[in-house]
């Protein structure tokens, strides 16, 4: 059941546009931001968030997206919201309590919380890992950054064996060049 969950999932997914080969840098208006990604992935622009994979998404995924403050439901997981007035590191809790929140994320552990230059402001990173109820061990670095009325974030998924290690360093490369259009 959970299988055919994942393949509805995926396939709701790629109905929501097509995939691009990435040709160069990405620039959204409406999303607000910038950045440059890697040569020879897969990319999909929903309208609201871009999502890019080589392999897969469900072997590694980079995500870049806008949360707008004023939005009745920021998080999926959590109730806890984020306002314009937080510093960075309680922003990272309330990202960090979203993604611990989630039932299908087990022993959930943050590896790293650490102040982070973000599209050239104060903001933050962390790294976290936690396991599928069928035992995977996934690991992410997810950086966020709060600009105006928005919570600008991007982040880095990927299964520890193999892939995490595989693309992280593309990720990181990718992160300075994430910039906002206005600011």
């Amino acid at each position: 059941m959970k299988k055919l969950l994942i393949v509805l999932a995926l396939l709701v997914t790629a109905a929501c546009g097509p995939w691009l080969r990435v040709e160069g840098p990405f620039t959204s208006e409406a999303l607000n931001f910038r950045v440059d990604l890697p040569q020879g992935w897969m990319q999909q622009n929903t309208g609201k968030y871009l999502l890019i994979t080589r392999d897969g998404v469900l072997l590694q995924r980079i995500v870049a997206m806008r949360i707008n403050l004023a939005d009745e439901k920021q998080f999926t997981h959590t109730k806890k919201r984020v306002t314009a007035e937080m510093l960075p590191q309680e922003v990272a809790e309330v990202v960090i309590d979203n993604f611990q929140s989630n039932a299908e994320n087990l022993n959930f552990e943050v590896e790293e919380n650490a102040p982070a230059a973000v599209a050239g402001k104060h903001g933050f990173k962390v790294r976290f890992s936690y396991r599928t109820k069928e035992g995977l061990k996934y690991r992410c670095v997810y950086y966020g950054v709060l600009a105006g009325d928005s919570l600008y974030e991007i982040f880095y998924l990927a299964p520890q064996r193999y892939y995490y290690d595989k693309d992280l360093k593309t990720f990181e490369d990718a992160v300075p060049s994430f910039r906002l259009v206005k600011s």
